[in-house]
C-alpha cells in the first residue's frame, strides 16, 4: 500500500521529526551531532530551504523547516539518507537507523509556530558556524 502524498507548496514550514529505531540513540558522540548538521548543510546549499528552530536530542530531533522551491521528501533525503549510511558505518551496524519514515506537520498557525519557535530558542544549537 502506497503511503499518502504529503502536502507541499514552496514556502511551506513544516514541523519535522524523527527518532531512533526501537528509540535507539541517533547521536552518540558529539562528532555525530556535527556530522548531522553538515548533512543539514549540504542539503540547504542543494536546495535553499529555511531553519526557523533545531533541537537535536539523544534519540530524536526536531527541525521547523522552510521549503522554497523542493519538496520536503527531497529536502529530508538529503539529510537522513548519508546521515544514516555514515552512522552505520562509523558503528558496524546494518538496518535502518530511523524508526520509521520522518513525521511533518505543516505549520499553518502562528500561534504553534511561534510557540515552537520559542520553545526551540531555550534547547537549539547555534547554527551561525554551519550556516553562513
Amino acid at each position: 500500500m502506497s503511503r499518502k502524498k504529503r502536502i507541499w507548496h514552496p514556502g511551506a514550514t513544516y514541523h519535522v521529526m524523527s527518532r531512533g529505531n526501537r528509540r535507539t540513540d541517533l547521536f552518540k558522540d558529539t562528532s555525530d551531532y556535527v556530522r548531522f548538521l553538515e548533512c543539514i548543510a549540504l542539503s540547504k546549499e542543494r536546495y535553499g530551504f529555511k531553519i526557523h528552530s533545531l533541537c537535536l536530542m539523544t534519540n530524536h530531533f526536531h527541525i521547523a523547516v522552510e521549503t522554497a522551491q523542493e519538496e520536503l521528501w527531497k529536502i529530508m533525503q538529503k539529510i537522513l539518507h548519508p546521515y544514516s549510511m555514515d552512522f552505520n558505518h562509523k558503528y558496524n551496524f546494518t538496518g535502518h537507523l530511523f524508526e520509521s519514515r520522518y513525521t511533518a506537520c505543516l505549520i499553518e498557525d502562528d500561534r504553534y509556530g511561534n510557540e515552537w519557535k520559542k520553545q526551540g530558542k531555550s534547547s537549539r544549537t547555534d547554527l551561525r558556524m554551519i550556516f553562513r
